[in-house]
């Protein structure tokens, strides 16, 4: 099961296109534990002193780092 919760207060920026996207698809991804509980993602706004902050969490099982050699696009393309 995939539950997404929202704490946005602060709205009032834009962001490029599929900025988003990418990030909550990493959250499901490398996050979902098909045996497990369900995967909550948590999608975040607040102003900072230093600009916009877009926070995407989750409960899932921790980020482990690919060992293989096929390019990973998504994080740096943002």
């Amino acid at each position: 099961m995939l539950c997404v919760d929202y704490d946005t207060p602060h709205i009032d920026f834009k962001v490029p296109p599929l900025t988003l996207q990418p990030l909550v698809e990493n959250a499901v991804k490398h996050s979902l534990d098909p045996n497990g509980e369900a995967l909550h993602i948590y999608v975040k706004t607040r102003l900072t002193d230093s600009g916009n902050e877009i926070i995407v969490e989750n409960n899932g099982l921790d980020y482990q780092p690919s060992t293989d050699n096929e390019p990973h696009t998504a994080l740096a393309n943002i």
